[in-house]
């Protein structure tokens, strides 16, 4: 019996420092990366330099209002400010450019390395689907969440920069213009230097832990409500894709229950969302307003007792407001911390899912699948189970397979729905490892899988016929004589036309357009899973004529229910199984008919 291992990934998830680390440092744009963060930098110390800079030119300025210098030292003092106001606007453009830029140029390159990771063969886009339970809405992650990690993290980085400068730019001002503070208090004299900076430290501790209190619960309810928005876009999506089978189906009712399902999710989580940003927004809005206010408050001592004049009440004013805002970063980017928390985790998450052992497997052993020198294909003890099971549970698909396929001998597989067969498939193309047992294949062999239900990408008719090939693999020939030999020829002219083909061609046009791609690929083993279960039996027998005529060397292995394609196959094979889900097989030779033996004709 397999060891069974608990629904919990096996690797070790990355650490966020990763998600910095692999672009700045292992990339191939790094340095241009570099440039343009440290260009946003320079471009923020240039912010902080100007505004302490206007602090200084609005003591000079108030001091000339209230002495009435005249009009030349106003005008001049008036033209000092445009150089500086101008220089704030170039430099906030410039950050603004440089952090937009690195943004685009940090998300390209991270979404093409996750992309790049879905589709390893470890664990690629399929074992994530399987595994929607850990790992759901796969694309929101990839679109969403790691544009909000790179643009929020830049944002709050930038602002963080910034607060840092302005703490060291404007406390010295704030501590020395601000002067101390004297009083006596129980007979005692008590001086405290550079009390405007203890004030603007206090108030800023106070406002943040507030703030805290107050939105704690926020990345979690807004993980909540970006799982619902996806969750509705999802069936939005699949209404839009399966409109024909909706309405054939007549499943409005279901899709309207369903949608108003959803919608009423995204309502409850918007409001939780809505109610905590609004407090929060209500308190920042307080804060910033009391902020205001404040310094002059606590300066305004100072004024009245001569300390100070009113061109320094203004630069204290400045100098308080830009340090309490420094300090309060928490309080001004919670919101966006918050969503950034969220992404960052949703994306970590992700990357752990995407490396080797990420996912919790059924079991600690896999089934081996290898090439040999052989010609047939043989498996051996194979248990197949399903991907994912409670620690405490056994279950298998079938269990105790033996079979071989020899070169040339087209089999036909019968046999209950749901026991597995399509499964085995799955196992033969390497694509399914979960069990255990052997899988021996041929070297140096080529094989391709027909699906009931084909994929056909929304590009050129050439795109789609050569799908999982380059276009240019096959000439325009060889196109047209595949869509004649699958009597599509009302196709051809349409060889460079874009269309949605899983939604304009019939069920039955689409499994003779997968017959068309066999035909071009002519791969050595061809394995049909009711491939031809929407065609009507006058063009199934026709197919499988034309399939066993044109391909001469290849071997079919069907999967079917209709007894009218078992004249088609050297073999019928009927799969059995027991109370423990343990596979028997019994086959039936197939005699060829006369009219079978006659030779095919398009």
């Amino acid at each position: 019996m397999p060891k069974l291992t608990p629904l919990k990934p096996k690797a070790p998830p990355p650490k966020i420092s990763s998600l910095f680390k692999d672009y700045f440092i292992n990339s191939d744009e790094k340095l241009l990366a570099w440039l343009l963060l440290i260009g946003a930098a320079v471009c923020v110390i240039a912010l902080v330099v100007v505004m302490a800079t206007i602090a200084w030119w609005t003591a000079g300025f108030w001091a000339l209002i209230v002495a009435k210098a005249g009009l030349t030292p106003f005008l001049y003092s008036v033209g000092e400010f445009a150089l500086l106001a101008g220089a704030y606007v170039g430099a906030a453009v410039l950050k603004n450019f440089f952090i937009g830029k690195l943004a685009i140029r940090w998300r390209n390159w991270l979404t093409k390395k996750v992309i790049k990771e879905l589709f390893k063969s470890e664990n690629n886009y399929l074992e994530l689907k399987r595994f929607s339970t850990v790992i759901e809405n796969i694309a929101q992650r990839v679109q969403e969440d790691i544009k909000n990690f790179v643009e929020l993290t830049l944002s709050v980085g930038a602002d963080l920069l910034k607060s840092i400068c302005s703490l060291v730019a404007f406390t010295g001002s704030l501590w020395i213009v601000g002067g101390p503070l004297a009083f006596t208090l129980l007979g005692l004299s008590v001086v405290i230097p550079g009390y405007l900076v203890w004030v603007a430290l206090a108030v800023a501790m106070v406002a943040t832990a507030i703030t805290f209190g107050l939105g704690k619960a926020l990345p979690k309810v807004t993980k909540k409500s970006e799982t619902a928005e996806a969750n509705f876009r999802q069936d939005l999506s699949q209404l839009n894709l399966e409109a024909e089978n909706i309405a054939q189906e007549h499943a409005e009712k279901y899709y309207k229950t369903s949608l108003a399902s959803k919608v009423q999710a995204v309502k409850k989580t918007a409001n939780k969302k809505l109610n905590l940003e609004t407090i929060i927004i209500a308190f920042q809005n307080f804060y910033f307003q009391i902020a205001n206010v404040l310094p002059i408050i606590c300066a305004a001592p100072l004024y009245f007792s001569g300390l100070i004049q009113i061109g320094q009440l203004m630069q204290v004013s400045l100098a308080f407001m830009e340090v309490s805002v420094a300090l309060s970063l928490f309080v001004g980017s919670y919101q966006n911390i918050a969503s950034c928390k969220a992404s960052i985790e949703r994306i970590i998450q992700l990357k752990t899912a995407l490396q080797k052992k990420g996912l919790p497997l059924a079991n600690d052993k896999a089934i081996v699948r290898k090439e040999r020198e052989k010609d047939w294909i043989k498996i051996k003890n194979l248990d197949i189970m399903p991907p994912q099971l409670a620690p405490s549970s056994v279950n298998y698909i079938m269990r105790g397979l033996n079979i071989k396929l020899i070169p040339g001998e087209h089999i036909l597989m019968k046999g209950p729905s749901g026991l597995g067969k399509s499964t085995l498939f799955k196992v033969i193309s390497g694509i399914w490892k979960y069990g255990t047992g052997k899988v021996a294949l041929p070297a140096n062999k080529s094989f391709y899988f027909l699906p009931q239900r084909p994929v056909l990408p929304n590009d050129t008719l050439r795109a789609v016929l050569a799908y999982g090939e380059p276009v240019d693999t096959y000439t325009t020939k060889q196109y047209v004589t595949a869509l004649r030999l699958v009597r599509l020829n009302r196709l051809i002219p349409m060889l460079d036309e874009v269309h949605p083909w899983s939604h304009q061609l019939s069920g039955g046009e689409q499994q003779r357009l997968s017959f068309a791609r066999a035909l071009l690929k002519k791969p050595d083993w061809l394995f049909l899973d009711e491939a031809t279960s929407s065609l009507d039996e006058p063009s199934e027998n026709y197919i499988y004529r034309m399939l066993k005529a044109t391909l001469k060397d290849t071997t079919i292995i069907s999967i079917g229910h209709r007894s009218t394609i078992e004249k088609h196959h050297s073999k019928t094979v009927f799969f059995k199984v027991g109370k423990n889900k343990e596979i028997k097989l019994s086959d039936k030779k197939v005699t060829p008919t006369e009219e079978q033996r006659l030779a095919f004709k398009a």
